[in-house]
C-alpha cells in the first residue's frame, strides 16, 4: 500500500524487532484496508509476529506505559480489556497524564486506527430478529451487556484522569469498548 501512515507503522514495526511480515496491508474498496500474504505461506508458520516490547498487556500498561491509571480508584476493577482500551484513549487524546515519549513511541500504530467507525454499535434492532436463534439472541445480549459495563467503567476511570472537555473529542471510549466483541 502506498499509504505513508502504514509505510511508517511497517517501518515502526521492524525497528522494534519484527521479522520481514509474510502479509501487505492493502485498500479494499468500500471496507477500508485489509492483510493479504504476499508470498506462499507453510502450514504452521506464523503469519505475524509481534515484538516482545510491542506487546500490550495490563502488567505493561500499569507499570511500564500508563502507570497513571492506578491513580484512579476505579481502576484497580478495570478488566484486562479495559485498561487497554483505556490505554488507548488516552493516547488517542494525547492526554498530558502521559509521558510525551510514551505518546512519540505509540505514536506510528495511533496514526493508523480508526476512529470513525460505519458498523452500528449493538443496534437492539439488529439483534431483536425473530429468525435469530434462541441462543444466538442470548449470546448477542451477553455482549451488549459486556460491552456497556465496559464502557461504563472505562468512562469512569477516563473522568477521574482526563479534562472533561477532552472527552467528547474522541467519541469517548465506546469504540473501545466494542472491540471487545469485534
Amino acid at each position: 500500500m502506498d499509504d505513508p501512515t502504514i509505510r511508517r507503522l511497517l517501518d515502526w514495526w521492524r525497528e522494534n524487532g519484527a521479522p520481514e511480515p509474510v502479509l501487505e496491508i492493502r485498500g479494499v474498496p468500500g471496507a477500508g484496508r485489509g492483510m493479504f500474504a504476499i508470498r506462499d505461506i507453510e502450514p504452521n508458520k506464523p503469519i505475524v509476529q509481534v515484538p516482545r516490547n510491542l506487546l500490550v498487556s495490563r502488567a505493561a500498561v500499569l507499570s511500564k506505559w500508563c502507570s497513571v491509571l492506578t491513580k484512579s480508584p476505579r481502576a484497580a476493577r478495570l478488566s484486562e480489556h479495559c485498561v487497554l482500551a483505556a490505554f488507548l484513549v488516552l493516547l488517542k487524546l494525547q492526554a498530558p497524564c502521559v509521558a510525551p515519549s510514551v505518546h512519540e513511541f505509540w505514536a506510528p500504530y495511533l496514526a493508523t486506527v480508526p476512529t470513525q467507525f460505519t458498523n452500528l454499535f449493538f443496534d437492539e434492532a439488529v439483534y431483536d430478529c425473530e429468525f435469530l436463534p434462541q441462543d444466538t439472541k442470548r449470546r448477542i445480549e451477553t455482549q451488549i451487556r459486556t460491552a456497556h459495563t465496559d464502557l461504563a467503567a472505562i468512562t469512569a476511570v477516563l473522568h477521574d484522569l482526563v479534562d472533561q472537555h477532552l472527552l467528547p473529542l474522541y467519541c469517548q471510549p465506546r469504540l473501545c469498548s466494542s472491540w471487545r466483541c469485534g
